[in-house]
């Protein structure tokens, strides 16, 4: 980095991290200052590299081993992944994420925990607690984000442990889809309430549908370490030092729900965003102990009073900061949308 470079990098690298814990401030600052896209990209060669089989086994060993990951679902047996990389971002076998495929719901996009959800009000979502941040910049424009102004969002989070591959959440076409590079900044709960702007600032893919619930957005987010995304749908693979761009399909892409969208190569986040009036979210995860916002669902009169989901016996699924699965329902389609 040239001279005349480093203190902008390092005033902006200030500004993005605001703590109140002393350790978390000291390991975030530190971070900042790093080159986290190039760092990324060489943890990410060292995991992909041909080591003898036998360290990549011991990795994969030890991984499971301290993370609890369920291995059992898993689709194939550990020794039959060659690298490190290779079984984290394995697929799993049929039927360990049953999918449902009912035309009246949404369902989960990915495996994770639910973070804040809410609202879009004048363009704005909630990061965490105190820390709102603009739908424009997370999706890369305000002519992007218009049609999104009134409806809902949906933050879910990806632990290193989780499964990694994101599917579409809903039928639809396929009509954009936008990388915009950016920095890797972790995207654990402490960056998540600490650093500025965090997913409007990070490494991130955003895809556009149109479905029967109108315009639907998912935003895959990339993290420190690898940081890579694939795209499944298409050719594409950020992280690699080169901008993927925008891209319009002409004719669109027909996608089934289920159906995989991405994989990424570490841990990361989710962000379900819907047009207004097209879907209904459970009305258990509005109010976020994360610093969600108010409930985002309007109860309809013939509901019971526990809300949809108790009655199909999802709510302890969705209480905020709980587990999600992918293919779980989320989200109820709006009648007439």
């Amino acid at each position: 980095m040239a001279e005349d470079e480093f203190l902008p990098f390092l005033q902006d690298a200030s500004r993005n991290c605001e703590y109140t814990a002393p350790m978390e401030k000291v390991l975030l600052h530190l971070l900042g200052l790093l080159p986290t896209n190039a760092l990324s990209r060489g943890v990410g060669g060292i995991l992909r590299a041909p080591w003898p089989r036998s360290v990549h086994q011991a990795a994969i060993g030890a991984f499971v081993h301290a993370l609890e990951v369920n291995v059992e679902e898993a689709e194939r047996d550990l020794s039959d992944y060659d690298t490190f990389t290779d079984f984290f971002t394995r697929r799993l076998r049929d039927g360990a994420r049953p999918i449902d495929r009912s035309s009246d719901f949404i369902v989960s996009p990915c495996d994770g925990t639910l973070g804040t959800c809410g609202r879009v009000t004048d363009g704005m979502l909630l990061q965490a607690k105190g820390r709102p941040y603009s739908l424009a910049d997370l999706l890369g424009g305000v002519a992007s984000s218009r049609r999104y102004e009134g409806g809902d969002y949906l933050t879910i989070y990806l632990a290193p442990s989780d499964y990694h591959r994101v599917h579409f959440p809903v039928d639809g076409e396929v009509t954009e889809s936008h990388h915009l590079p950016g920095r890797l900044w972790p995207v654990n709960p402490p960056a998540v309430e600490h650093v500025s702007d965090l997913f409007a600032v990070n490494e991130r893919l955003v895809t556009h549908m149109d479905t029967a619930a109108g315009s639907v957005a998912v935003v895959m987010v990339g993290a420190t370490c690898v940081g890579r995304i694939r795209m499944l749908y298409d050719e594409g693979v950020t992280n690699l030092g080169a901008d993927l761009g925008r891209k319009d399909y002409r004719p669109p892409i027909t996608v089934a729900k289920g159906d995989e969208l991405g994989v990424f190569e570490m841990g990361s986040t989710v962000i379900l965003v819907t047009g207004p009036g097209g879907c209904e979210f459970d009305e258990s995860i509005g109010a976020s102990g994360t610093g969600g916002t108010e409930p985002t669902g309007k109860r309809r009169p013939s509901d019971s009073p526990e809300g949809w989901s108790a009655r199909i016996g999802l709510r302890s699924s969705r209480e905020p900061g709980g587990k999600l699965r992918m293919g779980m329902p989320i989200a109820r389609m709006n009648e007439g949308s």
